[in-house]
Formats: C-alpha cells, structure tokens, sequence
C-alpha cells in the first residue's frame, strides 16, 4: 500500500537507528558497527550488530535483522504499522493525517481511549503542585521528588467539585465523555451525576512496554479516609493486570543497561527505590506475578532480584516466582526484608540501604524454606516438601544449573541423585501427562504416585537409618531387614555406608544378600569383607545364600530368571577361587 510505504518512509527518514535501539541495547563501538547483547536471546557473547551507515541491525544468535521499523516491530511484538506509529508518537515525528487511516475503525476508538487516558494523566499530575494535602502526605512518607514523580506522572485525583473544570478542559482537547468513561477514569452515580473513578486519590498512570497509559493506581492519602486504601482500573482489553508491570516503561533503558531487575510489590515502593539510586525496578502491583509478566521482562535481564514483604504471602509469591525464572535460565537473588517492612517502609525510616542489604541467591532461599528444616518434618511432610522440590526441579531448562542444584539437594536431604533424578522425571512426565490428557492421567497419576511414594519413603527411612547409628535397630525385625535389601536395591551408592556396620555387628546376613538383585554389589560385598579378615566366614554365608537363591530359581522354572542363574554361578566362582 502506497501510503503505508510513505509512513515507513517517513519516520525512517527521522530516526537514527542508533538512538532508537540503545533505549533496549546497551551498544558499544567496533569499527564501523555497534555491538551488544541480543534481546532476543539470553547470550553470554554479544551478537547484535547495528549498522549506522545503512541504518539496520543483524541478529546473529536469532538470525534477524531489519530497519528501524522491523527492530520495534520485533521486539516490542507488534506490527509494522504499529511500530511505525509508535515511533512517530514517542519521537514527535511530524505525520500526515492520512496516516491516521490506515487503523480500522476499532483502533481509530482504541487510539481515542488511549488519547483520554493520557489526558487524564496529565490533568491530575498537574493539580498534585495545588493539593497541599497530597504533597504533605508524600513529604512525610520521603517520597516527594518533583524529578522522579515527573518521570512517573504520579498526581492528584481531586474531589468531585472540580469535574467540570476537567470536563471543560477535556472538550477543548476535542475528548468527550464517552471517551472517558471507556477510559474507566469517569463514571456516573446513582443519581446519573458524572463522578471520579479515582475521586481523592494519588494516581499512578501505568504504562504497556510501548509507553502508552493503559490504566491507573488510585491510593487514598486524607488521613481519615476509611475507603479501600489501593484501586486499580478494571479489567478491559487494554488493561489486563495479568499483563502489566508498573515501571517497566520508565525503567526499561535501565533494565537493559544493568541487565537485571528489582521487583517490588507496590507503586510507592518503586518510587522509594528510585530515590535510593535503584532506577531499574518494577512493581507487580500484587504478590502475584504471572506468566506474561515474566515474557516481558527476560528478555532484557540475566538477573532477578525480589523484594517482597516477608509475610506467608511474599513468602509463598518470591517461591513461585523462582521456579518461573528458573525456567527462563534467569539468575535468582532474594531480598530479604526486615519483617513487617518493604521499600517503601524502610526508605520512610531512613534504612533503606541496610534493609535491602541482606541478599541470598534464590536457591539459597529455597534451602532455607523448604529443605534444611526437614529433621523438624515429620515423615510425611518431609516426602511432601522434597517431591514439591522435586516437581519444581524439572521445570529448569539449564542442565548444568540443574544439576548443581540437585548435588545440593541431594547433601542437604541425604537422599541419593540417582532417587532424586528418578522422582524429578517421574513428576515432569506426570506434570505432561495431565496436560495432554486429563482422563488418562487420573489412572497414571495413581501408578506414578505410588512408585513416587515408595521411593520417597525409602529415601528418608535411609535418612533415619543413617541418623540412628544402627544400633539403635534390631536388625531380627524383618521389617528392619526389608529396609536394608530396599535402600541396598534402590541406592547403590549407599551400600558402602549401609553393610560395614553390618559386617562389625556380625549379622547374619544370608537371608538379606539373596534378596538383593545387583550382582555387581553382591561381588563389592565380598570384596570389601574379604579385607576384614573374616573371608572364610563370609564366603560360606554368601555361597549358602546363592545356593539358596539358585534353587529356588530353578525350581520355579522361570525363563525370566535365567540371567539371574548365570549371574550366580559366576559369583560361585568367583567365591571358590579364594
């Protein structure tokens, strides 16, 4: 289409291509060209190249490239002409109004709901220097910064006295009432009188990633006020607080540079983390923080850092949160706040610095709330916390990360690798099984649970086997016997630490080894014994025991065992060679 070419032109012809990216890559000069990190891939090496002269990009790690429009289009994930008119928008590039038409009618209404809620930002971001009230509240909180409030457009939704004057001054800007209450910023009462949504309210305009006002924070601030203390807009096709992250459009330039991000739960607690020196921080306006949100922040950092409450809540939300990063290969670190405070308390006490200094990497956190507390566990909480681990293990996509982890988790639980790599597999293939059919997953759910469950328990009976030094066991209980021939069977790596105190204790230990399947430790068992001088004994004990297993194999006539038979006779020799 012959006008949209004249667009593409246009606002090509304006920009340099430079400027434009660096606000998402942090560029540095090699030659001819400019270099960085990609957006578009979690890269170690930098790959993304910018080309002044031409005025274009090239991907290497993701293999794209393009001009100016194509790099918006890209990394902001919308279309060409979306991205040519965001460009034009946020540079102040001169446009035809026949550009205008290229929307459909339902993007000519969005870009006029759009136009209210940028209005309305505006409008009470200029009457915040005229309320005393509101001033005074942030002075007392620490939070009055005319700079920083300016770069977030915090202001002031006065009473309703003064709607006219908003009226009036909105139809001089050619906006009308419809267009304000699609924006959810006017309303009618019962009695049809057009209100405030936001009537006495400090307002928070908050942004999409392109830097258009998509909804609003309201915070009473009249001491007295007994009303609901935050309100955010309602839902609505361009507000989906699911999707939205408050400050990541101020923040982003920072973001990128830095390569990290802090996350904080509220809107004051962003502007208190700015005025500290924090500039690249977020608020999930919640403890919630959802799958979009994340899309929208990793591919700009290599590290998360988490500043929540250290309530049940925060506790529970920074845990979900790790895992959800783990996925994306994202360096976890955890704020650990003092209780009952979050950022905006402590830059209030003048400790924000101290308060923000205790910092753990996440799985460093997840340790301490989940595993190193387990000998306060009972058997089944215990089994409930490291299959939850466990679960939550086999979402991470880093081989080398997740095996570091697992060698962790493996020290602090006492339970093998080869147990804990067997319960993370069981539970990502049940994890698929539920997704990809919820009837055929009831019955396999049921069979995987109860080999789980089996593993598990035999794990922590190992743990406490351990714990009791043996003697405290009667090794006559055939369930004690049971335990020995399952963990020997389950954890090879175990075996060495399980039959020596057997072998000083002098158990008769013939009843147990024709249980036990591998002949490999079978052959180690005896091995081992034979250096402590009592050979002659062992080996008769052992022989009799295979003699045993031997007969009753045979006397089965079970096809299935005949590799077992074979196994045995070659042990015999091998004990007869002695």
């Amino acid at each position: 289409m012959e006008v949209e070419k004249n667009l593409f032109y246009t606002v090509k012809s304006a920009l340099n291509i430079v400027e434009v990216i660096s606000h998402y890559v942090v560029l540095k000069q090699v030659g001819s060209y400019l270099k960085g990190l990609s957006p578009f891939t979690q890269e170690k090496t930098p790959s993304f190249t910018v080309t002044p002269s031409k005025g274009i990009f090239y991907c290497f790690s993701s293999q794209q490239g393009g001009d100016v429009i194509d790099f918006i289009s890209k990394i902001e994930q919308c279309s060409q002409l979306e991205a040519a008119l965001f460009l034009a928008k946020k540079y102040q590039i001169a446009i035809k109004r026949e550009f205008l038409s290229l929307r459909k009618d339902r993007d000519d209404q969005f870009l006029i709901t759009v136009e209210a809620k940028e209005f309305f930002a505006q409008w009470c971001f200029s009457r915040l220097s005229h309320d005393e009230i509101a001033i005074a509240y942030l002075k007392k909180r620490g939070l009055y910064d005319e700079k920083i409030l300016r770069h977030y457009m915090v202001g002031v939704c006065p009473d309703n006295f003064f709607v006219e004057q908003f009226m009036v001054a909105a139809y001089e800007k050619g906006i009308l009432l419809e267009s304000l209450m699609n924006a959810g910023v006017m309303r009618k009462d019962t009695g049809g009188r057009i209100c405030f949504v936001y009537e006495e309210r400090i307002i928070f305009p908050i942004r999409n990633s392109n830097g258009s006002v998509s909804g609003f924070g309201g915070r009473i601030y009249r001491e007295g006020d007994e009303r609901v203390k935050y309100i955010n807009a309602s839902k609505n096709s361009d507000f989906l607080k699911r999707e939205m992250v408050y400050g990541f459009y101020e923040a982003k330039k920072s973001i990128s540079e830095k390569r990290s991000v802090y996350i904080v739960e509220g809107f004051f607690d962003v502007i208190a983390s700015v005025i500290n020196g924090y500039h690249n921080v977020i608020a999930t306006m919640g403890t919630a923080f959802t799958k979009e949100q994340i899309d929208i922040v990793a591919k700009y950092v290599d590290t998360v850092f988490i500043a929540y409450d250290g309530d049940g809540a925060g506790q529970r939300a920074i845990k979900r949160m790790l895992f959800s990063f783990l996925e994306e290969s994202i360096q976890l670190m955890v704020i650990e706040l003092p209780s009952g405070d979050d950022p905006a308390s402590l830059h209030e006490k003048n400790i924000f610095v101290k308060g923000m200094s205790r910092i753990f990497s996440g799985i460093q956190f997840l340790f301490a709330t989940s595993i190193y507390r387990l000998n306060d566990c009972s058997l089944k909480e215990k089994i409930v916390r490291i299959k939850n681990f466990c679960s939550y293990l086999g979402n991470v996509r880093d081989p080398i990360q997740k095996s570091l982890i697992l060698h962790d988790l493996c020290s602090a639980s006492k339970i093998p690798i080869s147990v804990l790599s067997r319960e993370i597999l069981a539970s990502k293939k049940l994890s698929q099984k539920k997704i990809s059919s919820a009837d055929s997953s009831n019955n396999s759910v049921l069979t995987k649970d109860s080999s789980i469950e089996r593993l598990s328990q035999m794990d922590l009976l190992w743990h406490q086997f351990c714990s009791s030094v043996y003697h405290t066991f009667d090794l006559k209980d055939e369930k004690v016997k049971q335990s020995v021939v399952l963990i020997t069977n389950e954890a090879p790596d175990k075996v060495k630490l399980i039959w020596i105190p057997l072998f000083e204790m002098k158990i008769d230990i013939s009843d147990m080894i024709k249980n036990i399947q591998n002949s490999v430790i079978v052959s180690y068992l005896i091995k081992f014994d034979w250096q402590r001088g009592e050979a002659e004994a062992v080996r008769q004990r052992l022989l009799s025991a295979l003699f045993t297993l031997k007969s009753e194999l045979v006397a089965e006539k079970n096809c299935d065992e005949l590799d077992k038979i074979v196994e045995i006779e070659k042990i015999k020799k091998y004990l007869y060679s002695y």
